[in-house]
């Protein structure tokens, strides 16, 4: 844990709701006290009280659809990430806080795409006006009060981690992965793998600075 290593690797069936998939993985680590980072296809309004039922700190990124988040909301902080310029701010809500950032050249790359499909004629102006608010913005719901700096640190390691992850694994395990695909009677059902990370929340930050 203390490595910022994954804890676990388990295919999972895609029949499975995420909510469930999620809680059976909880389930099988003893790590409390830790913070899951969650990938942005489990998000849900149910899932912030299910961490804070199995008692777990949790950084959560939303859907750019998902109602409880203001696009033209103010970010008057800034810091830069992989020499990118990185906007943000944070406000509670609820129980929990939630992160905005804004990645300048990702803003920049996505209203460039999108004026393109406008010159295309594949979208207008008012759908411009509507998808500009959210050119760049990245915003992450967590029950941790950080500063943004920490939490988007966090989130985006995972990526590093499951790259890690995947050039440690030995030919046994990926035999026995395959061979649990080949005993399933649905093997597509096991394309879908539910991206949880669960690191030690009292050492993460000082790691990636060192």
């Amino acid at each position: 844990m203390d490595k910022q290593l994954p804890v676990l690797l388990k295919p999972m069936p895609g029949s499975v709701r995420d909510v469930k998939a999620l809680r059976t993985v909880i389930d099988e680590v003893n790590a409390k006290e830790s913070t899951v980072v969650i990938d942005r296809g489990f998000a849900s309004n149910v899932i912030p009280d299910l961490m804070t039922e199995l008692n777990f700190n949790f950084i959560l990124p939303l859907r750019r659809n998902f109602t409880e988040i203001d696009y033209n909301w103010r970010l008057d902080y800034t810091f830069s990430y992989r020499k990118r310029g990185i906007k943000w701010g944070r406000k509670r809500i609820g129980a929990n806080f939630l992160y905005m950032f804004e990645d300048v050249k990702l803003r920049a790359e996505e209203e460039t795409t999108f004026i393109h499909l406008m010159n295309e004629k594949k979208r207008n102006t008012e759908e411009y006006k509507e998808a500009s608010k959210q050119f760049g913005k990245i915003a992450i719901l967590s029950n941790r009060y950080e500063d943004g700096e920490t939490i988007y640190l966090m989130w985006t390691g995972r990526t590093s981690r499951l790259l890690l992850m995947h050039s440690r694994m030995n030919l046994k395990m990926i035999k026995h992965i395959w061979t649990m695909m080949k005993q399933s009677e649905d093997i597509s059902s096991f394309h879908s793998y539910p991206s949880i990370f669960i690191i030690k929340s009292s050492t993460y930050y000082e790691k990636q600075n060192s």
